[in-house]
């Protein structure tokens, strides 16, 4: 496991400052807006049903996509793969 302060980051990230800056906060967003939405499910259940699984897959579909080829998918594929 890597450590979670890494200077190189940017340039290993393919060196774009505002395309990660765009991806960073747009994921960041979501990631809080789920939070929030989470909540309100606990103590709602009924409310959002399955739809907060839904959004969840389709953004690390989405998130797959803009980095098809970080070693992270391979944990992911295994772990699907074995039914864990």
């Amino acid at each position: 496991m890597k450590h979670w302060f890494n200077l190189n980051h940017l340039s290993e990230a393919g060196g774009n400052y505002i395309l990660h800056f765009y991806v960073a906060v747009r994921e960041a967003m979501f990631l809080f807006a789920v939070g929030i939405c989470s909540v309100l499910h606990a103590i709602f259940p009924p409310l959002f049903n399955f739809k907060l699984l839904e959004w969840r897959v389709n953004a690390i579909l989405k998130l797959h996509k803009f980095l098809p080829d970080h070693p992270i998918w391979d944990r992911v594929r295994k772990q699907l793969n074995d039914g864990r």
